[in-house]
This record gives C-alpha cells, sequence and structure tokens, in this order.
C-alpha cells in the first residue's frame, strides 16, 4: 500500500505526469502491478441524497447525488486521479473494475466493482438537510396518513446494482426522537429515542435495495479523547493480527482515497475489544474496551435484521424472499486514522 502515496507525490502538475526515471524504465507489467497494489481495494464510495416530492400523487422519494469533489473521499475519485497518470495505470484501473458499474447519479465519469465495493449514503453530508417522512409503510400511516408518503419503486430502479450498503454513525447526529433525524421514529418508541438510526425505519429503506447482500453501520468516533483513544485501541489490536489472521476470522477491510475502515468484531469477548489492566508490579487483568457506541449500533443492526426477515411475508414484487434475506450480513465498520500507505 506504500505505493500510494509515492504515486501521490509525484503526481504534481510540474511532474508532466512522470513518476520518476527509475519508475518509467520499469517494464510496463512491473508498473501496472505496481500501481494494483496502489488501489487499496475494495472501495467504499460516498453519496448524498436528496428528497424529491411528487405533489400530483402525494408521494416523496430521493435522488442519490454525488459528494461535492473537495470533500469527496470515495474510492471512485481516486480511481480516476489514478487513471490519468500513465497507460499503465489506466490499465490497472480497467483491470480492477472488470465488474465494473456506475453509482446510481448521471452525469459523472465513475467507476464501482459492484462484486466488492461498499456505497455509503451519508444523509449528515449537506448543510441545509431536508425533513424526511417515515420510509417505513406502516409508521407513515400511523403518524400521518394525510402527508406525502415514500415511493420506494422510484428508488429501487436506481439501486439494483448496489450489493453493499452503508450509513454514518455519530456520537453528534441527531437521535431519532427529533425531527432533524433522517431516520426518525414515532414518538411512542420510546426504547430507542437516543439512538440516531430506528431500526424499522431502517427496513424501510433496506426494501429498496433488490440485490442486497450486506449492511454496514460505519461509525465515526468523534473528537472527544475518550473516544478516540478506544477507537485507536480497537484499530491497534487489529492491524496487530497478521493478514491472514484477519482473513481466517472474515474480517473485512475497505478503503476511501485515504483511509481504511475496519470492521468490528461482534463477539462482545473478543480480545480486540479488551485491554490489559496492571493493578501492580504481578497482578493484571483485562477488560472490555470498545469503541464509544459499539453496543448500541449492535443492537440497533440486530433490531433491523430482525424486522428486515419479517418483511418477508409482504409479498409485492420488489421484496427480497425470505432465502435472500437471511443470506444477508449486518456488520459494523470503524473509520480509522490510519492511511492506507501504512497497511
Amino acid at each position: 500500500m506504500a505505493g500510494q502515496s509515492k504515486i501521490i507525490a509525484n503526481n504534481d502538475a510540474d511532474a508532466s505526469h512522470t513518476q520518476g526515471t527509475t519508475f518509467r524504465n520499469l517494464a510496463p507489467e512491473l508498473q501496472q502491478m505496481i500501481f494494483t497494489e496502489a488501489l487499496c481495494k475494495p472501495h467504499v464510495h460516498f453519496v448524498t441524497a436528496q428528497r424529491r416530492d411528487d405533489k400530483t400523487h402525494n408521494k416523496w422519494t430521493i435522488t442519490i447525488l454525488p459528494v461535492s469533489k473537495g470533500h469527496d473521499r470515495s474510492g471512485y475519485r481516486w480511481l480516476q486521479t489514478l487513471s490519468t497518470i500513465s497507460h499503465a495505470s489506466s490499465r490497472a484501473v480497467r483491470l480492477a473494475t472488470l465488474e465494473k458499474d456506475c453509482l446510481p447519479f448521471p452525469g459523472l465519469r465513475n467507476h464501482m466493482d459492484t462484486s466488492t465495493d461498499l456505497v455509503c449514503i451519508d444523509f449528515n453530508r449537506p448543510k441545509h438537510k431536508p425533513e424526511y417522512g417515515h420510509w417505513n409503510a406502516k409508521n407513515q400511516i400511523r403518524a400521518s396518513p394525510s402527508h406525502p408518503s415514500f415511493n420506494p419503486e422510484a428508488v429501487a430502479s436506481k439501486v439494483g446494482k448496489v450489493h453493499k450498503l452503508a450509513f454514518t454513525y455519530h456520537p453528534r447526529h441527531a437521535s431519532c426522537s427529533t425531527r432533524r433525524n433522517v431516520f426518525r421514529c414515532l414518538p411512542q418508541k420510546s426504547k430507542h429515542r437516543d439512538w440516531k438510526i430506528c431500526p424499522e425505519e431502517l427496513v424501510g429503506l433496506l426494501d429498496c435495495f433488490q440485490n442486497l447482500e450486506a449492511v454496514y453501520i460505519i461509525l465515526l468516533p468523534g473528537q472527544k479523547k475518550e473516544a478516540k483513544m478506544r477507537a485507536n485501541h480497537y484499530t491497534k489490536n487489529f492491524f496487530a493480527l497478521s493478514a491472514a489472521e484477519r482473513e481466517a476470522c472474515g474480517f473485512e477491510i475497505f478503503h476511501d482515497s485515504k483511509c481504511p475502515y475496519i470492521e468490528v468484531d461482534s463477539d462482545p469477548n473478543s480480545k480486540l475489544l479488551t485491554r490489559t489492566v496492571h493493578l501492580g508490579p504481578n497482578s493484571q487483568h483485562e477488560e472490555a474496551y470498545k469503541p464509544e457506541l459499539l453496543d448500541e449500533i449492535f443492537e440497533i443492526l440486530h433490531d433491523a435484521r430482525k424486522q428486515y426477515l419479517e418483511q418477508a411475508s409482504h409479498t409485492r414484487g420488489r421484496h427480497m424472499s425470505l432465502e435472500k434475506r437471511s443470506r444477508v450480513s449486518f456488520k459494523v465498520l470503524l473509520h480509522t486514522n490510519r492511511k492506507n500507505a501504512d497497511i
């Protein structure tokens, strides 16, 4: 992965897209191998969304939009940069996206490997977020039956190629008991009023994705010292494992243009979620030391998966069968402060 930072450093305008005399003299096959290593796959691609109202039919839906380039660390942005360096880099990008498709917005050239890449809908990106209605049809009827209802078919027609879907979770996001929350719950759902995502509402959106294979919540630790210490501790334990050990455990890693996103072990007794406390010269013990909000997120995913399976009893054509739903995994990813070049 160290090749990524070196390539970026050599990609200045005044360098005329050269990588140094030594690199240019390498065989094209070797150059391509180096660029392939610098790709850092699989990628995470960030998109945002905007509410669209259909007043004629009293419905609303969402339009998927790209994040502005200056604030976007999506994998496809990195591929765009890499593909312009040389013929070898362009070929490396083409071969790395054989299962190529495009993100569901027009007018912007992008590459997404549908077999491996993760799409994260970050509803909290826009500064002026619209007020969303209820995604869950039952909640819509209970809350305000006369108000515009969510049109899932309009979304389903655009996101059929998305297999892996993620949402962000930050300590400063509004709780789901407030109207400012995208996945806000009904007032009487007091159990999880302080959560950032209502499981019922999340499932209402998940039902739009007909080829879903995995759902992730990306934990963003925030800026508080203790939260960052806990996140860094898990990151250190995670990368203390060899690549072979991580693969044997089935842990996933995704990359944006700069940083990796690592899977958090769902086993509450995992050694990755503990630390050693020294009580004296000859006394020590292990204690739980988890990223903040982790238990809350796992509980959200547990409830969401349960309701997602129950939704299979609906017979409308866009719904996945119970068999397919049972194979969809629900996981937590941690945004790390490491660089792709350092792992």
